[in-house]
């Protein structure tokens, strides 16, 4: 360790500067860098007044702008506590020479001095403001190739579908890999709270109705998860619409390595996996689908779970909208509480209709005409392997024609039209092969809707309507309080429902 000579007097307050990007090197730990702080100051008579230690925390942040050390610059009251600044070496200060110069004039401005014990530099000479000049160019410059060579490392993991590091994507875990490096597989928790919320969808749930349901359950989020592979006690963070939502539509769930949004592709054009399929193409695609259709205006999804949502909607001419449940408290004559639920249209067409009278319509109505009918189950049969990897192709054309669109460079350009020829070659080969498409089978259960009715609760009922295709369309006439409705089931169903809905009386 070299040890400037300060020309500073002795007795000075020592605010002492410690960072580290990864605990991992034990001659650059925290605990190193203090005793040799600590021994500069005892060796010169200095009294160290506080430590600013800054853990997992890059070199590229302005020293202004880091966690423990921005405070001691910014703040009027700590700025006046201490006159000289030391570090280990300069580029626990920072490695840009911007920065660096900004932390240098502020030093300057109020009266310090920053000492680096190993690079023997202090402020207080001419020659130290000359060699921390020069180092921090050169700090710059190591920054940048480090930057590169990490680049180039993480283009190359990319490439060969192997884990770059960071956090993995939900639903999956990174293994380390005999040969060194590590791989993604699925996580056995998480994935399950995926295919948990894919089933779900499919069946009729919104995707905010299942966050909610995970926050109440207790089911730790992604930045829990995080948490518990650090070691680290969860916070009971809540999750987000946005965030599974997020996970839901990415590609990720079919296993494909991704960088800034985009799917990695090898050099034919091919997705680069980087780990196991989370969820299929036909799954990923039917889970898509069911994601697009819920995000349109016409079918809202409503933070309060309704009975009947999905399942009831507007009979006004042109509308069609769910219909919203809402509850109303009131007082009764003895002082006590009471709610009335009711159903309302969105854009107010009619007046409201209460919640117990239309779900009662509905089950008896619903009961005694297709109570007895058999309950079936649609099976979903998969397209043969290759008309997947056919499906997989053509999207990989789409993706490179639009990123061909946008290139820049030669280069780029180069590359796509390389993997876009391997893929028309692919996509000629694969359309002549013969084709079994996807499709559904149904299935009996040997159970009646009576006997699933009679054994369900209510939430479970709601999705038996909505996977069933049952609806019932209402409407309510404010001036006569007459209710017109229609109960709707698949044309596919054998016997229709009697039409009897009640026509308002005729009016003046």
């Amino acid at each position: 360790m070299s040890v400037t000579d300060s020309a500073q007097p002795a007795g000075l307050r020592v605010l002492g500067r410690l960072r580290i990007s990864r605990a991992r090197d034990e001659s650059t730990s925290i605990e190193r860098q203090r005793e040799i702080v600590q021994q500069w100051a005892d060796t010169h008579d200095h009294n160290v007044i506080g430590w600013a230690v800054d853990e997992e925390v890059s070199g590229t942040v302005d020293a202004f702008a880091a966690p423990e050390l921005g405070p001691w610059l910014t703040d009027p009251e700590r700025i006046e506590s201490y006159d000289v600044i030391a570090s280990w070496k300069l580029d626990r200060l920072g490695r840009s020479s911007i920065q660096l110069n900004k932390l240098f004039g502020f030093c300057r401005d109020h009266d310090k001095t920053l000492v680096c014990v190993a690079d023997n530099i202090d402020l207080s000479t001419w020659v130290g403001r000359l060699v921390a000049n020069v180092i921090a160019g050169l700090a710059e410059g190591e920054l940048e190739a480090i930057r590169e060579r990490i680049l180039s490392s993480r283009r190359k993991l990319r490439d060969t579908g192997r884990w770059t590091g960071g956090r993995p994507p939900y639903g999956y875990k990174a293994v380390p890999l005999d040969g060194g490096g590590k791989r993604l597989d699925l996580d056995d928790e998480t994935s399950a709270r995926v295919r948990e919320a894919f089933d779900r969808v499919v069946t009729g749930d919104s995707v905010g109705s299942i966050a909610e349901d995970f926050t109440r359950r207790g089911v730790p989020s992604p930045a829990d998860v995080v948490r518990l592979r650090n070691g680290k006690p969860t916070t009971g963070a809540a999750w987000r619409r946005g965030t599974l939502h997020e996970i839901l539509t990415s590609p990720s769930l079919r296993g494909y390595a991704m960088h800034r949004d985009e799917i990695v592709r090898d050099g034919l054009g091919q997705p680069v996996r980087k780990g196991p399929e989370l969820l299929d193409a036909d799954e990923f695609d039917r889970l898509q689908a069911h994601l697009a259709e819920r995000s349109k205006p016409s079918d809202p999804t409503r933070r309060t779970q309704s009975p009947l949502l999905g399942v009831v909607c507007c009979d006004a001419p042109g509308c069609g909208m769910n219909m919203h449940h809402k509850a109303q408290g009131w007082t009764r004559a003895d002082g006590s509480r009471a709610v009335t639920r009711y159903y309302v249209c969105p854009d107010k067409h009619g007046g409201q209709v209460r919640a117990e009278e239309l779900e009662q319509l509905l089950e008896d109505e619903f009961l005694e005409h297709h109570g007895d009918r058999e309950v079936t189950e649609r099976r979903f049969v998969p397209a043969q392997s290759h008309e997947t990897e056919l499906a997989d192709a053509q999207t990989s054309l789409d993706d490179l024609t639009r990123m061909y669109a946008t290139a820049r460079s030669d280069a780029m350009k180069q590359r796509l039209e390389s993997q876009l020829a391997a893929l028309d070659e692919r996509v000629a080969e694969l359309e002549t092969m013969p084709v079994r498409s996807a499709r559904y089978e149904t299935i009996p259960t040997g159970r009646t809707y009576a006997d699933e009715w009679r054994d369900r609760d209510t939430e479970q009922r709601r999705r038996l309507l909505v996977s069933s295709g049952i609806r019932l369309s209402v409407f309510r006439y404010e001036r006569s309080s007459a209710l017109r409705w229609d109960l709707r089931v698949p044309s596919d169903w054998s016997g229709d429902l009697p039409a009897e809905p009640l026509q308002p009386p005729e009016t003046e």
